[in-house]
């Protein structure tokens, strides 16, 4: 097999002998991609022995970037005959004398004993620096062939964050720095390319970090009344908001309503579902789904399939009564909504060139917040007997 390094990748092949690498770049740039290559087909296929770490802060979103992107390469050796080994319980793969580990990094205190050759941190921001710290200095086990090496992947959403001021700033950490944008991956498609073009009219700090992959800081953020919890309450008022999605994700997330707390749970967030395999996904939910309203035919498909489903309230200016509505409810995020959290980190209102901010919210990414969104609302007009609400 012939490995032709391209781009970020070749990049990574002639920086092998600095200690830390910083990708730093917008959406879609084909980072993590090419930190998987690097891993499997450079440190893999050219070492053995080696303990690689592959972590993020929280587990449900480390399963579907980082260490699904590993789990993708491995599969794409396949037909040349490679094998691995995988361990689903301690959650770690074996492939020619290496062992790679995905962690979880949301408390330092529990991974006090982890020493490794290579550390790859995905969404490095979402970290601090004590815990970056931690592993950068347990990368400590001695190679027999190069150095040790501790990656960072991440967007620069925020120009305070420890990554600026702690690492590059300071320069007290010898590193390296690459900066990528959607441009850098030739295989990305055409949807996409449009969404980070369309940034630059959108919201001048989307465009910023996003689209040309610079430090910035994310202003006007529509919630800050959220926080994330490890799970759902036992008792509560149980229903479910449905988003239909094609290219875009369909979301679905679950609710369970407590008075002024509202606690939150991602159900499904996949692209390209038919109608009958949202059914399937969600067949077992017996409580109410309140779904997008302007999709009448999948409605009507889903009763069909025996789902217990409804339109949601949407009517002139129901959006910002919406967000009013759930701006004055404790939000309560679980742990295992990778999505619905990365949607309630990066959903703000739109700010023009001039800087004028609107209450508008910038519709790339809300899936979740919309699925949320029709869900309390709707069930807010229907679950108060003699109240009768009137749009004006």
């Amino acid at each position: 097999m012939n490995i032709q390094a391209t781009g970020i990748l070749q990049w990574l092949i002639d920086s092998d002998d600095v200690p830390v690498l910083l990708l730093k770049g917008g959406g879609g740039s084909s980072k993590s991609y090419s930190v998987s290559q690097y891993i499997i087909d450079i440190l893999c296929l050219q070492n053995t022995g080696l303990k690689i770490v592959v972590g993020r802060k929280y587990r449900p979103q480390l399963k579907i970037t980082a260490q699904l992107s590993i789990q993708a390469r491995l599969e794409e050796l396949y037909q040349y005959g490679y094998r691995w080994y995988e361990n689903k319980s301690d959650n770690y793969i074996k492939f020619r004398g290496n062992t790679i580990y995905f962690l979880q990094l949301e408390d330092v205190t529990k991974i006090q004993s982890v020493e490794s050759h290579v550390v790859w941190l995905e969404e490095g921001t979402e970290l601090d620096f004590q815990t970056f710290n931690h592993l950068f200095t347990r990368n400590r086990l001695k190679p027999k062939k190069r150095r040790n090496q501790t990656i960072i992947t991440f967007n620069p959403i925020d120009i305070h964050n420890y990554i600026k001021t702690q690492i590059i700033d300071t320069n007290v950490i010898p590193h390296k720095i690459h900066h990528s944008t959607y441009l850098d991956n030739p295989f990305l498609n055409e949807e996409s390319v449009k969404i980070y073009k369309m940034y630059e009219e959108l919201d001048p700090h989307f465009y910023q970090i996003y689209t040309k992959g610079e430090w910035g800081v994310l202003t006007n953020i529509v919630y800050k009344n959220w926080d994330i919890v490890e799970k759902l309450p036992e008792k509560g008022d149980i229903y479910y908001g449905l988003d239909f999605g094609f290219i875009n994700p369909c979301a679905c997330v679950k609710v369970v309503e407590n008075e002024n707390d509202i606690y939150i749970q991602e159900v499904l967030y996949e692209k390209e579902l038919t109608t009958p395999e949202i059914g399937a996904r969600l067949e077992n939910i017996k409580q109410v789904i309140y779904c997008d309203a302007a999709e009448p035919d999948r409605i009507e498909e889903l009763k069909r399939l025996k789902l217990y489903v409804e339109p949601a309230h949407k009517g002139q200016g129901s959006v910002n009564a919406g967000i009013d509505l759930l701006r004055h409810k404790k939000l309560h995020i679980t742990k295992d909504s990778p999505n619905v959290i990365k949607e309630f980190q990066g959903y703000p209102y739109r700010e023009l060139k001039d800087g004028t901010v609107i209450e508008e919210p910038i519709k790339v990414n809300d899936h979740a917040m919309d699925a949320i969104r029709y869900a309390v609302t709707t069930r807010g007009r229907t679950s108060q007997p003699g109240i009768i609400m009137i749009d004006l």
